[in-house]
């Protein structure tokens, strides 16, 4: 995504919510003919994230609940140097924190982060 053609931004977004950022399907056991199609997967609810062997971090702070993959506040975020963040409830952190990637070529962006502030509902936060 390109910067808008503004030298300053100011971006203020919440945090620290279990936010969905994946899923797990499973196929259906599905017999179908030309005049029957039906969709051939569905939610794995029963699937679970495996931890790895000698890993302190269970489940690398993600939840798996119904065959949702949600980030949590104990998720380690690459684009951030590892720090254990997550989304608005709504957005995930990656896509969330993408504006500060603007902060080059004479634009000055400043970025808010609010605790807890849910994506829907910011508008409404005493903070923001």
């Amino acid at each position: 995504v390109e910067p808008p053609p503004v030298k300053r931004i100011h971006a203020i977004y919440g945090i620290n919510l279990p936010t969905e950022v994946g899923s797990v399907y499973k196929r259906k056991d599905t017999c179908f003919s030309e005049s029957n199609v039906k969709n051939l997967y569905k939610l794995d609810s029963k699937a679970f994230i495996r931890e790895r062997k000698g890993d302190n971090k269970p489940h690398g702070g993600y939840q798996l609940k119904g065959g949702i993959l949600m980030e949590t506040n104990k998720t380690p975020q690459a684009v951030s140097n590892g720090r254990r963040v997550s989304g608005d409830g709504t957005v995930p952190y990656f896509s969330l924190q993408h504006c500060q990637s603007w902060n080059a070529n004479g634009r000055n962006v400043t970025v808010v982060e609010l605790d807890k502030a849910e994506h829907r509902e910011i508008l409404a936060d005493p903070r923001f």
